[in-house]
């Protein structure tokens, strides 16, 4: 299964983050790169830096595919399912 960046997708650049075991699987899920994840902690509004680090990006990339098949592999809802995963995994690890 490959990965790409949906967002880089989106501007026509090369997307491709990872390749993901079966490699033959022909499915394509969607995550960040580390440019545009730079560019949009940028754009919290919060005081806080938000900080992703890779395995936290991976898990946000496993819900996002998850809510993607959930909602029926429909194509221009990436960004939608990555923030939606991001929200997710950040409320889980913010819980006491």
């Amino acid at each position: 299964m490959k990965v790409v960046c949906a967002w880089c997708e989106k501007e026509g650049h090369p997307s491709l983050l990872a390749v993901w075991p079966p490699t033959d699987d022909c499915r394509v899920s969607h995550g960040i790169c580390e440019s545009h994840a730079a560019s949009y902690r940028k754009s919290l509004s919060s005081g806080e830096k938000a900080h992703i680090t890779t395995k936290l990006r991976d898990r946000i990339a496993v819900c996002a595919y998850a809510l993607y098949e959930v909602r029926g592999y429909r194509h221009d809802c990436e960004l939608q399912d990555w923030l939606d995963a991001e929200r997710e995994i950040l409320s889980h690890q913010n819980q006491p």
